[in-house]
């Protein structure tokens, strides 16, 4: 009675309330004081809603709304209605009601059923099913997609005798008042009531979505609350070290966390979302519910207190306040400006690792970069702070950007590293860059407050998992909270309040990220076991998961994959299949029984010891069973590494692993092989130090020979430090320069040289003469003329001048023909907006190449090569320029000191020589009649004739041998041409761009290189030539390459990045068959291994046996363009096996058939272009068809019917352009066998059989 008489009036009647219906269950309670009312009325034209709150994608409107006895109210707005019904099973979903008018002066919304069931699209089951039905006593409302939906509204006297739908149920206003009254919450509310109020995860569906049926992500649940942490006080404060660091605060038993556990409240729920989404920030939580990512009635809950968050985000209360900003020019663009800067921890980082033994190396610091429009973040972890270090971030970085379709144009940053040449060189002419004054760091405050927020957030998800778990989690894993902290951020929405997130903002997307699939950062993790996730079985009585650390989403896969950590091996592997503790209620003192959940610490040298591992728990595979990549059985790996003293609980884990063959190991689960299942020998873990790597020098056979046993030595000792860096390749300059191939081979060449490499050849004579008629050509020309120093005006530079000289072969007997020297004007050393502006030059495609060399053999037509002498030069210069006297010419009374030479032609070297060039060469095939092609700009028309020019080596095709002649006289001729060509006229195409051409009976064409295969021969076996036995594929089936850091640095007598650019020309021209091969070595040109060079060694013992095949065009008339498309499940093509994500391995496909496309069109466009102007009717048709094979499921039902589907509206716009072209049924899109797949050559090393069979259907040998 004492309580009851404390109690305020209206909690005594609420107290009644809930006890009648308690007690009396005739009485139909619903515990809502929150709810919206919507009536029901068929009257009703169109929708209306009077709160506003509940209309998104608002505009602009003009209605008249009649009302009883005339009355009419003006609309002006009206937009998609977000109404929540409940059906009568009790599922809740959201349905969008577009074009319904927004009437704040209404007294009720109204919702017009016949408005309502129009949204669906004619003839779909939710129109033809949707009804509502209405009886003297309810009314029926049937809706959904599919008409799945029911939900009976009762008619009463109360609502006017008209049916009306309660929507948006809620407690908020109660709990409110009752937050004010915290003593009373626990005496009055009873489980009843509170149950309904804090249900979580409901499922929330689109309207153009099915019914989410599933439940939420297991998570383990215990109503035992976890006992307190006692943490050891009596610790040395001196070393930065988990083991040593003296924790300052009270004793843990002083320490009351919330009880998180099981939320009672609309508080405890709150703090639930604050926990699992990586202690975000309430603010954003709140916003986050009133857009509905999170539950909306938890946007107005006080703001519970997080013990974790003032041990990790306790700062200093402001004592002053500052002046007001000054308004700077703000971004308004992704990658416009982007502030970056390092954070250095003196703690150093564990480096994850997918094998192998763990490395000592550790993570020193992180390279933080913020784009100013988005506020987009990216965290690249370092090893160093080198100025190396510094450009490779900025490469994963600008990666990374461009995956999303950003450009970096500018950079903003400090001094340190970034004014190293080795930065400035990397964004020389990419990248602008501005520099903070000496010593004003504030000047980068965007990218400082952002790892000031950032190592917050890490530090306080660090020690909320400590102290929850302390026998595990060490401060040592803060790399992963900082990447795990930066990825929340980007996914969240941002401080604009509009609702997007950095990652939308950035990416340009309006795919938001499913926040169900952020997990507490360094939970327990239950992973499933690596043989049932692969599809295989265990024996009944084993366990059926294994126990490990959340390190946060992986950075690799799909959203809901994740990197977990084995507490015994160390090792870490993207998981799929896993439940996780959220709230370590599993690990707590109370529940946890695990031994040695240590041992990693020990294993990657944070902890000093080396004990070894017991059992932890049931298959738990040891470390050498992780190196092993046989099928031997778990049992025999297990006996020969641990041998334990028998007790009864390991004798029982014993005996579960000795049945278990199955062989599985943990380093499967990741479904990331990185290396080959082949067998290895007994001594396999001797390591590789008995080679005697000196004596592979020079010496290749020695190297091939031994090439079986290294790989068996070295495997133990592997350790692939990080699994994203061993399939994550660094050289982005490399791949691409390697998209031209003609200029990255060029660049590469052995027969090139500068003017002091050249006076140290044999034949220096001859390139000495060579010198001589350049300079005299020149001369003669008039290309420059000689300048005395004092008539030079006053500050203007003059530029050094360079010499490149070239031997010349034939291309097929690889001889000598010539020696060439090319004077050049020292472009390096020109200032833009001086004596430059614009550099880009066009060339001709090889796709248009080949299509015009195609319709040649087609249509028996003629072909005529030619050439432009010292092209470059028969252009006018552009801005004045003077150059320095060349090396090696001598001229009477005349040097450096007095004169200098003035340029009047456009000189080689210059920045924009190649686009003065084209613009030269263009005008005057326009003078002559020629017409520019608007799908190449190098391909041009004129009657019968089609003129196509890669720089300066030019193709005239035609059907007419009289027209083509003409064309080259009309250009030869300044009368006509308005400007002078000096063409040298080589006839019949015989080889062109160092492809030799050769006509084959039947009316065929064969393209070969051999004088290149010859050269990479030559270069990687030298004096070996001949001594091996050749392969039949160009890459080993069963290995993959990776980085193999542990392997010696390549000690061959070959240049590994010449041979790559020669080879990437190769496979470019005339050679498909290498591709696979070649781009896998290709990846480490800036760091390669012996391993990397064997590999190359292998594509050079293919190619000897057949250099003198190629690429056999032998078209057919009756056939269109076919497009073959196919994408690697990330280097795993032999796990046929695993389970990836479908919807990951759907998208990739859906990408490459895209860029496929992207390949396929310009040519029909091109083919179109060259029937509209009169030629080859006989085999193009008016309409050019398309027909593209696809061999996955997923990705050819994408392709095909086009719609927004929840799990694909993720692919960015940019890779659906092709789909209009489909509709329109000028692509079509087939489904195609495995087996016929060509493209598998492009993307998998195949076993001989597979690849010799796709070889002869595609390159006819």
């Amino acid at each position: 009675m004492n309580h009851w008489s404390n109690l305020p009036e209206e909690m005594i009647d609420a107290k009644i309330a809930l006890a009648a219906a308690k007690i009396d269950k005739g009485i139909k309670f619903h515990p809502d004081s929150d709810h919206v009312e919507v009536g029901i009325d068929t009257q009703c034209s169109r929708s209306i809603c009077n709160n506003k709150d509940m209309i998104r994608n608002e505009t602009v409107c003009n209605v008249r709304i009649r009302g009883i006895g005339g009355i009419i109210v003006k609309a002006t707005v009206q937009g998609d209605w977000i109404l929540p019904i409940t059906s009568d099973d009790g599922r809740t979903t959201i349905q969008i009601i577009p074009n319904t008018v927004l009437c704040e002066q209404a007294g009720k919304s109204l919702l017009s059923p016949q408005h309502f069931f129009q949204k669906y699209l004619p003839g779909s089951l939710g129109r033809q099913r949707g009804k509502e039905i209405t009886t003297a006593e309810s009314t029926v409302f049937i809706y959904g997609n599919k008409g799945e939906y029911k939900c009976t509204i009762p008619i009463t006297k109360e609502n006017a005798n008209v049916p009306v739908l309660k929507t948006k149920p809620s407690l908020q206003s109660l709990h409110s008042y009752m937050a004010d009254n915290q003593n009373l919450v626990e005496d009055i509310f009873c489980h009843e009531c509170t149950t309904y109020a804090t249900q979580q995860d409901l499922p929330i569906v689109s309207d153009d979505e099915e019914s989410i049926s599933e439940a939420p992500d297991a998570e383990i649940n215990n109503t035992t609350s976890p006992s307190p942490t006692v943490l050891d006080p009596d610790v040395n404060p001196q070393d930065e070290n988990i083991n040593d660091i003296a924790i300052d605060m009270p004793p843990s038993d002083m320490i009351v966390e919330p009880d998180d556990h099981q939320p009672t409240t609309p508080t405890a729920e709150l703090l639930q979302y604050h926990y699992r989404l990586n202690h975000c920030s309430f603010k954003k939580l709140h916003l986050m519910a009133k857009l509905r990512p999170i539950p909306h009635r938890l946007a107005e809950v006080k703001e519970p207190v997080c013990p974790a968050c003032k041990f990790g985000r306790h700062t200093r209360k402001a004592w002053r306040t500052k002046a007001k900003p000054r308004p700077i020019r703000k971004a308004t663009a992704p990658g416009q400006v982007v502030s970056v800067d390092m954070m250095e921890s003196r703690l150093p980082g564990f480096i994850a690792q997918l094998k192998g033994k763990l490395t000592k190396s550790t993570y020193k610091g992180a390279v933080v970069f913020v784009d100013h429009f988005s506020k987009y973040v990216h965290v690249e972890l370092i090893r160093d702070f080198t100025s190396k270090s510094t450009v490779e971030a900025c490469e994963a970085f600008e990666a990374k950007a461009a995956d999303m379709g950003v450009n970096i144009k500018h950079y903003h940053c400090d001094n340190g590293r970034f004014v190293d040449h080795g930065f400035r060189n990397h964004c020389q002419n990419r990248i602008n860059i501005d520099y903070c004054g000496v010593d004003a760091h504030h000047q980068n405050g965007l990218v400082e407050r952002y790892i000031r927020i950032l190592s917050e957030g890490a530090r306080t998800s660090l020690w909320h998992a400590l102290l929850r778990w302390p026998k595990v989690i060490i401060l040592q894993l803060w790399p992963y909270a900082l990447r795990q902290e930066a990825l929340l951020r980007n996914s969240v929405p941002g401080e604009g309040g509009k609702g997007a997130s950095p990652l939308e903002l950035f990416s340009r997307s309006t795919s938001s990220p499913n926040l169900k699939n952020f997990k507490t950062i360094f939970c327990p993790v239950y992973k499933h076991q690596s043989a049932l996730a692969s599809g295989k079985s265990l024996p009944r009585w084993n366990t059926r998961c294994k126990l490990g650390i959340n390190l946060g989403n992986s950075p690799r896969h799909a959203g809901n994959v994740y990197l977990v950590l084995d507490p015994v091996t160390g090792l870490t592997s993207p998981q799929f299949h896993c439940s996780f503790d959220n709230f370590f209620e599993s690990v707590s003192d109370a529940n946890a029984n695990f031994i040695n959940i240590d041992e990693w610490q020990y294993k990657a040298g944070f902890k000093k010891g080396g004990r070894r591992s017991r059992f932890v728990q049931r298959n738990t595979a040891t470390e050498e069973e992780l190196n092993e990549t046989d099928d031997r059985t778990a049992a025999t790996s297990y006996a020969e590494a641990t041998r334990p003293t028998p007790t009864p609980v390991e004798f029982e884990h014993s005996h579960e692993m000795q049945d278990d063959d199955n062989g599985e190991t943990d380093s499967d689960d990741g479904f990331i092989p990185v290396q080959s299942s082949r067998p290895r020998r007994a001594n396999a873990g001797q390591g590789v130090n008995r080679l005697n790597i000196g004596s592979f020098k020079g010496k290749l056979y020695q190297l091939e020979a031994l090439e079986a046993d290294f790989i068996d030595k070295t495997r133990s000792n592997e350790s692939v430090e990080h699994y994203y860096e061993a399939l994550h390749s660094d050289d982005y300059k490399e791949q691409e320069e390697m998209r031209d191939p003609i200029a990255f081979a060029a660049k590469l060449g052995d027969d090139d040289f500068h003017y002091h490499k050249a006076m140290k050849q044999d034949d220096k004579r001859e390139f000495q003469a060579a010198m001589q008629k350049e300079f005299q050509s020149h001369i003669t020309k008039k290309n420059f003329k000689l300048m005395p120093l004092s008539r030079v005006p006053m500050g203007t530079k003059i530029l050094d001048a360079v010499w490149a000289m070239k031997r010349k072969r034939d291309i097929l007997t690889n001889a000598i023909i010539k020696w060439k020297a090319r004077l050049n004007v020292h472009g390096g050393q020109q200032e833009k907006g001086v004596n430059y502006e614009e550099t880009y030059s066009p060339v001709a495609m090889w796709t248009s190449i080949r299509t015009l060399l195609v319709l040649s053999i087609l249509n028996k037509w003629h072909t005529r090569q030619v050439d432009f002498v010292l092209a470059f030069p028969q252009a006018p210069i552009e801005y004045e320029l003077f150059m320095k006297l060349p090396a090696g010419i001598k001229i009477d009374g005349v040097t450096n000191r007095t004169h200098c030479l003035q340029l009047l032609r456009n000189l080689y070297g210059q920045k924009q020589a190649g686009r003065v060039w084209n613009r030269f060469l263009v005008e005057g095939l326009l003078n002559i009649g020629f017409k520019q092609s608007t799908i190449d700009e190098c391909v041009f028309y004129k009657g019968n004739v089609i003129f196509f020019v890669y720089v300066d080596d030019g193709c005239f095709v035609g059907p007419n041998k009289d027209e083509i002649d003409q064309a080259i006289a009309d250009l030869k001729n300044p009368d006509i041409a308005k400007n002078e060509y000096d063409i040298e006229d080589r006839g019949d195409l015989a080889d062109y761009l160092g492809i030799n051409f050769t006509k084959l009976e039947g009316n065929k064409l064969k393209m070969t290189q051999p004088q290149l295969i010859d050269q990479v021969i030559e270069q990687v076996q030298g004096e070996s030539i001949g001594k091996f036995s050749p392969k039949s594929t160009p890459a080993v089936s069963s290995r993959l390459l990776h980085r193999d850091i542990n392997a010696p640095v390549c000690k061959g007598s070959f240049h590994y990045r010449s041979v790559i650019g020669k080879l990437n020309y190769l496979e470019k021209g005339t050679r498909p068959d290498i591709t696979y091969a070649t781009h896998a070595a290709a990846r480490f040109c800036s760091d390669p291994r012996i391993t990397h060079e064997m590999a190359v060694s292998h594509i050079t013992r293919y190619l000897q046996d057949t250099k003198d095949e190629g690429i056999i065009i032998d078209p057919d008339a009756e056939r269109t363009l076919e497009v073959y498309a196919d994408a690697d499940f990330v280097g795993n093509y032999n796990k046929s096996t695993a389970k990836f994500d479908p919807s990951t391995a759907k998208s990739s496909e859906y990408y490459a058939l895209s860029q496929a496309l992207r390949e396929a069109i310009p040519i029909m466009d091109l083919l179109e272009e060259i029937r509209s102007h009169g030629l080859a009717k006989e085999y193009i048709p008016a309409k050019v068809y398309c027909k593209a094979f696809e061999d996955n499921s997923g990705a050819l039902e994408m392709a095909t019917v086009h719609k927004i589907r929840p799990r694909t509206k993720h692919i960015n716009n940019v890779y659906h352009h092709f789909r209009e072209h489909v509709r329109s049924g000028r692509i079509t899109v087939h489904a195609i066998s495995t087996k016929e797949q060509f493209a598998d050559m492009f993307t998998k090393p195949l076993d001989a059989s597979t690849f010799l069979y796709l070889r002869k259907k595609y390159l006819k040998w």
